[in-house]
């Protein structure tokens, strides 16, 4: 290689190597830059393929996920959980006042209790409650949430959960309990 290297360099010139040198620099630069393209394109439709895995389960599985910015109180939600309550998921806003307005006042005061827990506290927390569905009608809700981000002073700053349709269950469980009345 390297009597290569002086043959090529006594016959262009070094302005003739430099030449030469930017061009093979320039073409592995456009090679590099579609080898990057090409990775790019893969991880982009892998992850849209990820997305509408999650979107398709969590709408079989009657869930929608949330996202809370504790200390602003916005929420961030999941199309799926606009859905679940009978909203467009474009026209749908919601807050953490929002949501605690929106719980059925037989559950509204336990809701708000398990939620400063979760905040208090950090941990993991479940509770289930009636929410407002729509305009006339009522869901029964099993919402996780659980805090995973914290500021510098160690304050919770985000919260993240699921909340879940468990209406068909609550039917269910009311019924065998009116059937169980019955037999007893």
């Amino acid at each position: 290689h390297a009597r290569l290297y002086a043959q090529i360099a006594a016959t262009l010139g070094e302005s003739g190597l430099d030449r030469l040198r930017q061009k093979q620099a320039s073409e592995e630069l456009l090679r590099l830059n579609a080898e990057l393209g090409r990775r790019i394109d893969e991880r982009t439709h892998a992850l849209s393929q990820s997305e509408e895995r999650l979107r398709l389960a969590l709408g079989a599985a009657r869930q929608g996920w949330f996202d809370l910015d504790v200390q602003t109180g916005r929420v961030t939600v999941a199309p799926e959980y606009a859905n679940l309550l009978g909203y467009a998921p474009v026209a749908f806003t919601t807050s953490i006042a929002d949501w605690l307005r929106h719980i059925h006042p037989d559950d509204r005061a336990a809701v708000h209790a398990a939620y400063q827990n979760v905040v208090a506290t950090g941990e993991a927390s479940s509770i289930v409650y009636l929410r407002k569905r729509g305009k006339d009608g009522w869901l029964w809700i099993e919402t996780t949430a659980e805090v995973v981000g914290r500021d510098a002073q160690g304050k919770p700053r985000r919260v993240i959960g699921i909340h879940k349709d468990i209406s068909e269950r609550k039917r269910m469980e009311d019924e065998t309990t009116f059937l169980r009345a019955l037999v007893e």
